[in-house]
């Protein structure tokens, strides 16, 4: 049996984490293109994702110019939500 080599399987491991990472943005993306304004919670619910996995998502793709916040919706009580939406 072959030595196995630590660089492939660290580069192997690496693409598949970049895979699964642009396939989360490529899915909240079209969420938020498809069900307009929607906060991180709503988004994290509808996709079936951790909400720390939603909003690290968001984060991302605000920060590549992709999405915007549009406003907050006001609550009676706890923390507002942030809505953000697709940037024209």
């Amino acid at each position: 049996m072959p030595p196995r080599s630590a660089p492939l399987l660290a580069s192997t491991n690496g693409d598949r984490v970049d895979t699964k990472r642009q396939v989360r943005r490529n899915r909240v993306l079209q969420a938020v293109i498809h069900q307009g304004p929607i906060s991180k919670f709503d988004l994290a619910k509808r996709l079936n994702y951790t909400a720390p996995s939603a909003g690290e998502t968001v984060d991302e793709l605000e920060r590549l110019g992709l999405i915007r916040r549009s406003g907050v919706v006001r609550t009676a009580v706890g923390r507002r939500p942030v809505l953000f939406e697709v940037r024209a």
